[in-house]
């Protein structure tokens, strides 16, 4: 790991992530991150006052330059028999998952309609059909389980008494 002191710093930190290094090799990755930090740095240090006792922390989050693949099934249906709720795709994803009927979400959200979620173990964000992020605003305790998009398979939402898969809020799916 490398770091870089930047003038009236005590250090920051950077991660640098395989899509990165992927995309513009090990030196370029590291060079980019401390340009964009850099510039961040100086953008804050301008604009804050000198008081004393004011200390700055920093924290940067970067979204991943590849684009997000997108939870997009083929169907959806309101019958928990349908046999296609038990079928699956060779992306991983079910020929058909279950939502809500309109009439019940209609009835008003427990939870905000948030349209994506990210898997604990993988730190992977997975987006969702606007149906199924409605259920889960409905009813959040409707679903089990959950697909992760980078692992291309279905979770439990709950192992070992651990949320697996959180809001992008932090808040965890399916409380």
């Amino acid at each position: 790991m490398s770091q870089t002191i930047l003038p009236g710093s005590k250090g920051m930190h950077a991660i640098i992530s395989d899509i990165c290094r992927d995309l513009h090799g090990d030196e370029k990755a590291f060079e980019i991150a401390v340009v964009q930090m850099k510039k961040i740095y100086d953008r804050i240090c301008k604009n804050f006052g000198k008081e004393s006792g004011v200390k700055l922390h920093i924290a940067i989050t970067v979204e991943r330059a590849e684009p997000q693949k997108v939870v997009t099934p083929s169907t959806l249906t309101t019958d928990q028999n349908d046999p296609d709720l038990n079928k699956i795709k060779e992306d991983g994803q079910q020929e058909k998952y279950i939502v809500l009927s309109d009439e019940e979400k209609a009835k008003g959200f427990v939870r905000p309609v948030r349209l994506s979620y990210i898997h604990k173990t993988c730190g992977g964000l997975t987006k969702m059909n606007i149906s199924i992020a409605e259920t889960y605003a409905r009813d959040p305790s409707f679903y089990g389980g959950t697909f992760c998009v980078a692992c291309g398979t279905h979770f439990d939402l709950v192992k070992d008494n651990e949320r697996q898969f959180h809001w992008e809020d932090g808040s965890g799916v399916g409380e």
